[in-house]
């Protein structure tokens, strides 16, 4: 084989190598624990529970006060009833306060949902928004004496 082969074949080597060494570190720090992974999590918990085609979820502290944020998509036909709507909104709020993992729950005053109702195909396709907001029943929490609303506790008395 001639030197110019064997050049590109060890280039194209260490090429592959460093991309898996790179995809290994950087998919090792989405599992360390980043905030991506929780909302990942708790969106995939949503999705499976409440047979969902698409949801996404995410924690906003920023502006103050924060806000857990729930947007999904359904195909679900409620023939626009207001009341079966908040139905669904409810519980699906309870279940993502209920399984949110992250470390800010406390600190979180509401819970945001939208949903989205699509209907027909094609071009012929109408989606159907719906906001729902529930207070988080979590917030000032008095078993956790760091959340916002527990009462003030001297150092000495801890």
């Amino acid at each position: 084989m001639s030197k110019g082969l064997w050049v590109i074949i060890v280039m194209g080597f260490l090429t592959i190598t460093l991309l898996v060494v790179g995809m290994m570190m950087s998919l090792t720090q989405f599992q360390a624990g980043s905030p991506a992974v929780k909302f990942v999590k708790l969106a995939e918990q949503i999705s499976h529970e409440f047979k969902l085609e698409t949801v996404a979820a995410e924690v906003r502290l920023q502006p103050p006060p924060g806000a857990l944020r729930v947007t999904y998509l359904t195909r679900v036909d409620t023939k626009f009833d207001i009341t079966a709507q908040n139905a669904e909104m409810k519980k699906i709020a309870e279940f993502a306060i209920k399984n949110y993992q992250g470390n800010d729950r406390n600190w979180i005053s509401d819970i945001q949902i939208q949903r989205s109702e699509t209907h027909g195909s094609g071009c012929f396709q109408q989606t159907y928004v719906a906001n729902f907001t529930l207070p988080n029943p979590y917030r000032g929490n008095r078993n956790n004496p760091d959340s916002p609303g527990a009462p003030m506790v001297s150092p000495r008395d801890k």
